[in-house]
């Protein structure tokens, strides 16, 4: 609803009635502290509530407008003051100190400017300003900025090659990007210094004061812009001729007319004759199928995973896959680059060309493989060949292999060469040697059958070298260790010279165990996993309103101790929220995600390893079967780069965790060791790379009733009810949450002990449908816990009953405009 036009003295009326009657409320004690109030009027010295301040004034009730920019702008407008009650989240801080050194580009800003600039862009306080970090005698303000100028130089944005001088790090080589826009209707974009090709142009930010047009910021002089205009086809492209400018305009007749806007300008714009229309990508089977696979790995480009426009998305990125793409749908149609500077882009990329025929599978990548190599005789050439750094082979007399492309054609050879026919077994080690092996596989070097000795990777092709007086068969190899491992008590190996093991994932994992290689197992090796897709902080902070820093302290502790619990009463969004932090931490890798829930009869021989009845050729046999963790971890070491790889562990309390873990409890704590399991003599150990996020909930088991010694392997995250999420929430999907959110609190200040509180979650999972299903999550959901927990307490637990607090409840229950 449009607040109506109101003399500056209602709003001094409203100050002193706040002061007279209001101020001394139980309400509005201590309600600068709530996080929910972002913003004051600042007068004499003292602070008032804005939204209610201009309730009061114009008589419009809190439920029918909105707070934020829209009451700080009336306020304003009438000549108050509006102060800030607590410095701007770190998001903040890092986009504005991002457009400061766009105004400054290619110049630099002091750090000492920057902090003022900065703080008279946000209309900072003294106190705000001078704040002292509650830890250290440090100013809050200057950590902030600086922790964002940090976060700015792990981005790669910043410069960070001069100390106390910051500015934008120049790219080398052009980026790509696509501009959404439409140009039928607007004039702007028609003709003049904004058309198309002419500038781009956006607001900062949209007008929930979301950070959507961010990519405006990452814009460098020439780099290439592909204008997509009308939501029907590329039409053209231009170079960008500058920074973003943050001072420009909204133009008039737009929807951001009179806002702050960036505006980039361009050069040399270049029409596209003839254009390349959307349903030319949509329309081949192929083209699609690699559009869907380019965006599983980036989530910010110009469509959705269903191909669909992104809605909201007018300037995004495009990679170089996507790139390449476009180019060759481009080129297939008319023979031409899609544009002419992308040519030298595109020429070192190595990418499938376009086809015009059904798509194949996909086929693996050249497999690595695995061997077991003897050399000589009790193994009694390794010190010269392990010093060498070579493997070599016998059956001399037989010459350069590189001859033979058979194994009956080298078995032919050694007959004619020996007193007696030779094996045709003799003759495959050959083959293998001279043929099979490639550069990069593994060998594992074994002394008689129960003894392995090294292991290396091979490093060149087969060559024979006639001069050697004996073992003239020979490639050189990198042996990364040397000693001696027994192998376990029913291992016998193999007698042969040569033998490829590489089917044998059993053996390759209790061989890998046994030397401690971290060696990926052949599965990994056989196919290129897809990278996960792009998820940032900024993702998980716009997806549940907690703030990035929040996030980022959440981050570096996981990286830290590798083992996390986040701990907390029922719907507090724990294990939604560590599958959030697992994509963050593994996004745009190989890395991995996966879950196990622990339950009462969860045991060792589920998550770790365990005696099975199996059936093989008609008998029941009893094996011993790797269980969740050990499997996990196996397929962790399969990632060949070492990425990341999560293992959230939902209700881990719920479990007897000392029964669970068994040794596992040692190597937590001592990730670079590794120890025969129980029951096994081959040795196991945690891989680098694995992660594990526990999701605990308080209300079943208190945290110091779980094992002491498992609670010092982890470090414990406390996530208690954010009522300014549901707000943020709510909001998105159009419901005033005011009444609930009072309901909620109600709730949780009777329940006084934050391991019972009742969660936000509950009224988060029907979305805008909470409208209509709210009594029903709480007559259904919420009063069965209450009555569990005030079981022998009913003159407690009937104020909380839904009869009673839904009038007030639903009486600021009423829709509010969804937040974009």
């Amino acid at each position: 609803m449009p607040l109506p036009a109101i003399a500056p003295e209602r709003i001094d009326e409203a100050l002193a009635e706040f002061d007279r009657d209001g101020r001394e409320l139980s309400k509005w004690q201590g309600w600068e502290e709530n996080a929910s109030y972002k913003h004051a009027i600042a007068k004499n010295g003292r602070l008032y509530p804005v939204k209610e301040i201009v309730s009061q004034a114009t008589g419009v009730a809190t439920s029918e407008f909105s707070g934020g920019s829209e009451a700080n702008n009336f306020v304003r407008k009438l000549g108050f003051q509006i102060e800030p009650l607590r410095l701007p989240t770190e998001s903040e801080v890092r986009s504005a100190l991002h457009d400061v050194l766009l105004a400054r580009a290619p110049s630099s800003v002091e750090p000492a400017e920057a902090y003022q600039v900065l703080a008279d862009r946000f209309e900072l306080p003294e106190r705000l300003r001078s704040k002292l970090m509650e830890n250290s005698n440090e100013n809050h303000w200057q950590n902030r900025v600086r922790y964002a100028r940090f976060k700015l130089v792990d981005a790669g944005i910043l410069d960070n090659s001069t100390h106390g001088s910051w500015r934008l790090l120049l790219r080398q080589h052009p980026e790509v990007w696509v501009e959404k826009t439409l140009v039928e209707g607007r004039i702007d974009r028609k003709n003049g210094p904004h058309a198309l090709g002419s500038a781009l142009w956006s607001p900062l930010r949209a007008q929930n004061g979301a950070d959507i047009y961010r990519n405006m910021r990452l814009v460098q002089p020439g780099d290439i812009i592909l204008h997509l205009t009308d939501n029907a086809a590329f039409t053209g492209y231009s170079i960008a001729d500058g920074f973003a400018e943050t001072n420009f305009v909204g133009i008039a007749g737009t929807n951001w007319a009179g806002l702050a806007c960036y505006r980039i300008p361009l050069r040399k714009f270049t029409e596209l004759v003839p254009p390349l229309a959307r349903t030319r990508l949509e329309a081949d089977q192929r083209t699609r199928a690699r559009l869907v696979a380019i965006r599983k790995q980036y989530s910010n480009l110009f469509y959705d995973p269903d191909l669909d426009l992104h809605q909201g998305g007018y300037l995004t990125e495009a990679p170089d896959i996507l790139v390449s793409l476009l180019d060759s749908v481009y080129r297939a149609e008319t023979g031409r680059h899609l544009a002419d500077p992308l040519a030298p882009l595109l020429q070192d990329l190595d990418v499938e060309p376009m086809v015009t025929t059904e798509p194949k599978l996909p086929t693996s990548v050249e497999q690595k493989r695995y061997w077991l190599y003897a050399p000589g005789s009790k193994a009694a050439h390794w010190d010269d060949f392990r010093d060498a750094g070579i493997a070599a082979i016998g059956w001399d007399n037989v010459g350069d292999l590189s001859s033979y492309a058979t194994a009956e054609a080298i078995k032919a050879r050694m007959d004619q060469v020996s007193s007696e026919p030779q094996s045709l077994i003799n003759a495959n080690q050959c083959l293998d040697f001279a043929h099979r092996i490639n550069p990069g596989d593994l060998i594992f070097v074994k002394r008689g059958r129960r003894e392995i000795i090294g292991f290396g990777t091979v490093q060149s092709v087969y060559r024979f070298e006639a001069e050697r007086p004996f073992f003239r068969h020979v490639r050189d190899v990198v042996w990364q260790n040397s000693g001696s491992w027994p192998t376990a008590s029913h291992r016998l190996l193999p007698m042969k010279t040569l033998t490829e093991i590489t089917d044998d994932e059993e053996l390759i994992e209790e061989l890998e165990q046994l030397v401690g290689t971290s060696a990926p197992t052949p599965a990994a090796a056989a196919t290129v996993t897809a990278k996960a897709p792009i998820y940032s902080i900024e993702d998980f902070s716009a997806e549940t309103a907690i703030p990035p820093e929040t996030i980022s302290l959440w981050l570096a502790r996981l990286k830290r101790k590798q083992q996390l619990v986040f701990q907390g009463p029922p719907g507090t969004g724990k294990t939604f929220v560590a599958e959030r932090l697992a994509r963050v931490l593994t996004s745009g890798t190989h890395g991995m995600v996966d879950l196990v829930q622990f339950h009462p009869s969860y045991g060792y021989e589920d998550f770790m390893h365990g005696i099975r009845p199996v059936t093989r050729d008609g008998q029941i046999l009893f094996e011993r079967i790797p269980g969740r963790f050990l499997r996990f971890c196996r397929a962790a070491r399969d990632v060949t780069d070492g990425s990341p790889c999560v293992l959230i562990i939902d209700e881990i309390n719920r479990g007897n965790l000392s029964r669970i873990f068994g040794e596992l409890m040692y190597l937590l704590e001592y990730r670079d060791q590794v120890i025969p399991l129980a029951g096994e003599e081959a040795r196991f150990g945690i891989p680098q790379n694995v992660y594990i996020i526990g999701a605990m909930n308080t209300a079943d088991r208190s945290i110091a009733l779980v094992d002491h010694a498992l609670r010092r392997r982890f470090s414990f995250i406390h996530l208690a009810p954010d009522y300014d999420v549901m707000r943020s929430q709510l909001e998105k999907h159009g419901l005033a949450a005011d009444g609930l959110i009072h309901a909620l609190r109600t709730v949780n200040t009777a329940i006084d002990d934050r391991n019972y509180e009742v969660g936000i979650s509950f009224f988060l999972k029907d979305g805008a449908a909470l409208a209509t299903t709210l009594q029903d999550v709480w007559e259904g959901e919420i009063e069965p816990y209450l009555e569990e927990y005030f079981y022998d307490q009913p003159g407690k637990l009937e104020p909380l009953r839904w009869h009673k607090l839904s009038k007030d409840v639903l009486s600021s229950w009423k829709s509010v405009e969804p937040a974009e």
